[in-house]
């Protein structure tokens, strides 16, 4: 029995910063950052309304996207035609589609994928203002 609850003690606090009650609404505005684990490269995300800017490597890149909610919790992103231009490799109907999966006072956990490509990404976005 001692054994559970020490397990149970030290588990809880790794949870206790997202929430499975989510409440996504408050993340639909904002500047946000995200740090690439593997890079170390931070972007910074801008949101309002329907547009999300992202600027990168210090404001060196910077990427303009349409937004679209489809609910409370997922969206998506279609790249401008400027964006585009910058990156060649990505489709003309190029679509990312985001999905938050846990909210936190700071933050939140999130799964993006794209209309081009496989693979999903899971990362951690933090709340700036």
């Amino acid at each position: 029995m001692k054994k559970i609850l020490l397990m149970i003690t030290g588990i809880l606090p790794a949870f206790a910063s997202f929430s499975q009650d989510k409440d996504c609404r408050r993340y639909h505005n904002g500047t946000f950052t995200n740090v690439n684990e593997e890079t170390g490269i931070t972007t910074l995300i801008e949101r309002n309304a329907d547009l999300q800017t992202e600027t990168t490597d210090g404001g060196k890149t910077k990427a303009v996207f349409n937004l679209k909610w489809i609910n409370d919790c997922s969206f998506t992103l279609r790249p401008t035609r400027a964006t585009l231009s910058k990156h060649p490799d990505w489709p003309k109907d190029a679509v990312f589609t985001i999905e938050i999966t846990e909210t936190g006072e700071d933050g939140y956990k999130q799964v993006s994928g794209s209309s081009f490509a496989d693979t999903k990404i899971t990362n951690e976005i933090k709340k700036m203002k």
